[in-house]
Formats: C-alpha cells, structure tokens, sequence
C-alpha cells in the first residue's frame, strides 16, 4: 500500500470522526442558542405588558403575535423573577410534541401583584437536525462527481492501468 493511500485511508477515518463530533456540538450550540433568543424575547414581551400596567392601560391578550395572560396574585414576588419553563407540549392538531417555553414575570403594582405569562414554541429538534445533516449530506454528490471532460485526454488524470497501456501504446507506434 503507497504512502498516499495509508495518507488518504487515515484523513477519511479522522473525518469520519471528527465530523459527528463536530455536528452534535454545533447543534447543541445552535438549539441553545435559538431557546435563548426566545426567552429573551418573551421577557421583552412581558416587560412590555408590565409597562403598560404600570401605565394604568389594558394589555390585549396578545402582544408581537404571541398570547398573554395578566392576572393577579395573592402570593409575594418569588425569589426568580422571571420564572422560565420548559416542557414537552403536543398542540393541537400536531402529531408530536413540541418543546414550550413559559416566562412568568411577576411585578408589584399600586400594592398588588401582578402575574404576567407569556408562552411559544421553540424550534423542534428534528428541524434543527435535518437542517444540519442536509448541510453534510446535499455536498456529497459534487465531492464524488467525475472529473470534468478537460481531462480526459490527460493521462495524469486516468487510472495507472490506461496510463500504462497509453505509454505502451505511443511505444509500439514508435512515437
């Protein structure tokens, strides 16, 4: 076996192992990252509602397309504010579940404390996965594509077998 095929043998094998490394750890990152931006944006949305309380206004039971419940409470302020869940919800009409993130922001207004909660569903996993694995999978037909018909008459670009035959060829013809 030649140095570049032992070269090769072992560059594929390091890539076949780096690659789902690399895949689980850019997918913890990106799901990671897309719950943050949706906490961080119903915490906007709940400070937004608790503005408008302070305000003396009426908050709709929607605010920026997600839904809203304002109401009051008997207990005191709790020690997290907000409070942020996440559970495994199926919706209605879905046929699976559904990661939901829950912000509750409590807020103490003219004595009485109010409860805001404001919910939304995070991107599913398996989205987050096929996105990932069409990036890796899609490519592959370009790395394995025949080489371009320039270099078909080019003997550096064949196999060794027709270059042998094309030297011995040119060497009978007395080229």
């Amino acid at each position: 076996m030649s140095l570049l095929n032992k070269i090769s043998i072992w560059f594929i094998a390091v890539v076949l192992l780096v690659t789902p490394i690399s895949m689980y750890i850019s997918y913890t990152s990106i799901k990671k990252r897309l719950d943050d931006a949706e906490i961080v944006r119903l915490k906007g949305v709940n400070s937004y509602i608790v503005a408008q309380l302070q305000r003396g206004e009426t908050p709709e039971h929607s605010s920026q397309g997600l839904p809203i419940v304002v109401s009051k409470t008997d207990q005191p302020i709790p020690a997290q504010n907000p409070e942020i869940t996440r559970s495994w919800h199926k919706p209605e009409g879905a046929d699976h579940n559904e990661c939901l993130v829950r912000v509750n922001s409590y807020a103490s207004i003219g004595g009485q404390v109010y409860k805001v909660s404001s919910y939304n569903y995070v991107t599913k996993t398996d989205d987050i996965l096929k996105g990932m694995m069409n990036a890796v999978v899609y490519p592959l037909p370009f790395y394995s594509a025949p080489l371009p018909a320039r270099h078909a008459g080019d003997p550096r670009f064949q196999p060794a077998a027709a270059r042998a035959t094309a030297t011995d060829a040119h060497e009978y013809a007395g080229v």
